[in-house]
Parts: structure tokens; C-alpha cells; sequence
């Protein structure tokens, strides 16, 4: 029973063919920053090769400055279907067309950049595109495979696995095409690339291990006395640097609340997580942002959140945590960037949703087509982030290609 929404955020969208505070407690001072070799599970898994350059897929990959990749898709009612890589020029507003996929495909996952090649996989082939244009290379493989991050020479997808309690890992080698597995700590619950060398996660310590979670009261028993912690992993060597840890229901405290964490990204150099006093009913009863170094040293207090603070997400921008967003109706913003929380912006949730930030400083938004289908084409627009965070609404519709999209996605 994972806590985490990982795997559901950080899978690769595909399209069907046929369908379009306060410090924390003394009691909870963090954990001395350990290095040990994370056990693995016996699965005849392998280290990957050394990672070149940054793992990144945390941040947004469809996003490169100020240019996002999507995919668009013909109506197949109207004769065979096609899919095309599709680029929006988020300084003008304007959607063109990059490259036309060559054959049918009954999935297609969306764009990853890396480099200057924008990646994108269909069904059991690997499509790399030149951001520039020009001729694109395919590469057949021998599975279907959906990475969920990236780094200069590798693909990784990270799917978890009911039946062993853990992620599996297959990476991808971006020239040849070869598919391997790779061993991770056992009882990894979540992770997390930060564009940094080293994944983030975070694994369960229980004196056994855990059973399957059909075993209900078994596995509730098991999960009493678990411990969650949170540290870097060494893809190539299995190295595990812990820097915090907790009990996975959280720490108890003298007025019979418990103390949670939930990690929410990485930027300027520090680690950032929402932490909640929650009652016996599991209600949150306070809740604030706090931060380490990453290493898990000098914790600082952030801010107190706003009540109601119970859905809480994030959005990045040029791979780093930026904005942490949470509220019911009304949005409220924390911006990492100057330590500010902003309660008045631009869109509630009965409007319609920000779902991306963009190198130059913009947001793009997807509005409710009811209410605003007229003006804004397909509901989507875009806004600096400052008048967004200002409340102003002089948003920018875009110039659309004209195709299906996926949701979200442009």
C-alpha cells in the first residue's frame, strides 16, 4: 500500500489507436547519513552500466526551454490514423509540426529531449528525432518499452510490482537498442530522478520481509513496525547514501498526533519535503515545508501551509522543483524560488488546471472547453507565471495544429 502516486505520474502517456512550518521535533532529528550496498533482490538482475550524464525525468522531458513536444493524432473515422511529433513555441503561442511517424502504431508514448533528439517510442520501435529536423533514426526493440526517465545514453522505466513488493527496472541503451534489467534495493516504495547522477528513493525496512498485500492481516502486522527511508541510489554500483528516515505510519508525538513526510523534489541544492501532524482518523490537523541539504543535514523550516492542505502536488520547471500547489477550490502556490506562498491565482479548480511551467517563465494551462472553448481553442492557454501568481487573466490562447491531443499533453 504505497503512500506514493509515482508510477502513475511518471509513466510515459500513451495514446490508443482507437481513441483519442515549524522545525522539526527534536525526537525526530534525522538519521546520520549512512553508505552501505542496498541488498537486492535474487532475480538475476544486473547493475546497469555507469549513468552518463544526469538522470532526469522527475522535471517535465517533454519540456525544452521554451519549446514543448506532443503528440498529435489524426481522427482515425477519417482514414488511416497518423501520429505526428508536434512542437509549441511557448514565447509566441505557435504549434508546428516537427516529424510524421512512418508506420502504424497501436501506442505511442510521448516525446522525451534529451540533447537536441527528441525521443519517442511506439509500440516495439524507438523513434530519435532531431529537435532541429531532419532525418530520424529508428531503432527496433525487442519488447515494448515506456521509459520513465532518461540520462545522455540510457532510458529507464520504473514500473512497480505487487507481487514482490518492489520496482522493477529496465534500462535501455539509446544507441543499440539493448533492454537489461537492473537491480534495485528491495522493497523500494517510490523514486524519484532529480537530474542528478544518483536516483532518490525511498525503501521499507520491516523486521520480515513483506508479504503479498493480499495477505491482508499479515501484511498490515508487517507494516506496524516499518521503517521508511529516504536516501540516493547507485543504479551501476548499488551504493544506498541514506539521509532521513521515519516510521512509515509516522513519528508519534506527546498529543497523540503522528508526524508525516512525503518528498516532493529537488532544487538550489536542497531536498524538499511536505510534512503533516495527522490525527487518529487520519485527518491533517497542520502541515508545513521543510528542507535538507542532501546529505540529510541543516533541516530548515519552509512555511506553514495553508488549511485544508491535503492534496498537495508539484510542478517543475528546467528539471528542479519550482511551485508546490495544493487547495480544494481555491489554488495556493509556494514558490520555491523566493520562498513566497501565493493564495490569489489565476485559475480555481473549477476553471481548469495549470499543468506545466516552461523555461521562459510561463504557465500553460488547461481550461474547462465549456467555459472557455470560444476563446481558447481546446481549452488550453498559457500566462507568465508572474500574473499567474498575481491572479491576472489575460491569458494567451494557442495556435493549435489542429489535431486530436492527448489530455494534457500539449
Amino acid at each position: 500500500m504505497k503512500r506514493s502516486l509515482l508510477t502513475l505520474l511518471a509513466l510515459a502517456f500513451c495514446l490508443s489507436a482507437c481513441a483519442p512550518a515549524a522545525s522539526a521535533p527534536q525526537s525526530e532529528a534525522p538519521a546520520a547519513v549512512t553508505t552501505e550496498t542496498a541488498p537486492a533482490e535474487e532475480s538475476g538482475q544486473t547493475a546497469a552500466a555507469a549513468c552518463a550524464g544526469n538522470i532526469r525525468g522527475n522535471g517535465d522531458l517533454q519540456q525544452d526551454g521554451a519549446l514543448r513536444y506532443s503528440i498529435g493524432y489524426t481522427d482515425p473515422s477519417e482514414g488511416e490514423q497518423k501520429f505526428r511529433v508536434l512542437v509549441l513555441d511557448c514565447d509566441t503561442g505557435k504549434q508546428t509540426s516537427l516529424y510524421t511517424l512512418e508506420e502504424p502504431a497501436q501506442t505511442v508514448s510521448k516525446p522525451f529531449v534529451v540533447n537536441g533528439t527528441v525521443y519517442v517510442f511506439t509500440d516495439k520501435t524507438m523513434y530519435q528525432i532531431p529537435a532541429a529536423g531532419g532525418e530520424a533514426r529508428k531503432v527496433d526493440l525487442s519488447a515494448f518499452f515506456y521509459p520513465t526517465s532518461m540520462d545522455d545514453t540510457a532510458g529507464y522505466s520504473f514500473s512497480y510490482d505487487d507481487s514482490v513488493n518492489n520496482f522493477r527496472c529496465t534500462r535501455l541503451d539509446l544507441q543499440t537498442g539493448e533492454l537489461s534489467q537492473v537491480n534495485l534495493p528491495a522493497q523500494t516504495q517510490e523514486i524519484w530522478a532529480l537530474n542528478e547522477p544518483r536516483i532518490f528513493l525511498c525503501r521499507l525496512v520491516t523486521e520480515v520481509p513483506l508479504p503479498s498485500v493480499e495477505e491482508e492481516e499479515i501484511y498490515a502486522a508487517a507494516m506496524q513496525n516499518a521503517i521508511c527511508e529516504y536516501g540516493w541510489y547507485d543504479l551501476a554500483t548499488g551504493d544506498f547514501q541514506k539521509v532521513a528516515e521515519e516510521p512509515y505510519y509516522g513519528a508519534e508525538q506527546s498529543d497523540g498526533t503522528k508526524r508525516r513526510r512525503e518528498f516532493k523534489g529537488l532544487a538550489g541544492g536542497r531536498l524538499y519535503f511536505v510534512w503533516r501532524m495527522v490525527d487518529e482518523e487520519s485527518v491533517t490537523r497542520s502541515a508545513g515545508i521543510e528542507s535538507c541539504a542532501l546529505d540529510g543535514t541543516d533541516w530548515q523550516s519552509a512555511t506553514d501551509l495553508p488549511a485544508g492542505s491535503d492534496a498537495v502536488w508539484t510542478l517543475e520547471q528546467n528539471d528542479a522543483l519550482r511551485w508546490i500547489v495544493g487547495g480544494s477550490s481555491n489554488l495556493w502556490v509556494y514558490d520555491v524560488a523566493d520562498g513566497q506562498t501565493y493564495t490569489d491565482c489565476a485559475v480555481s479548480q473549477t476553471d481548469g488546471w495549470v499543468y506545466a511551467l516552461t523555461g521562459n517563465d510561463r504557465v500553460l494551462l488547461s481550461l474547462d472547453p465549456d467555459l472557455y472553448g470560444d476563446q481558447y481553442p481546446g481549452g488550453y492557454a498559457m500566462e507568465d507565471m508572474d500574473d499567474f501568481l498575481a491572479g491576472r487573466t489575460d491569458w494567451m490562447p494557442l495556435e493549435l495544429c489542429g489535431e486530436q491531443i492527448g489530455a494534457g499533453t500539449i
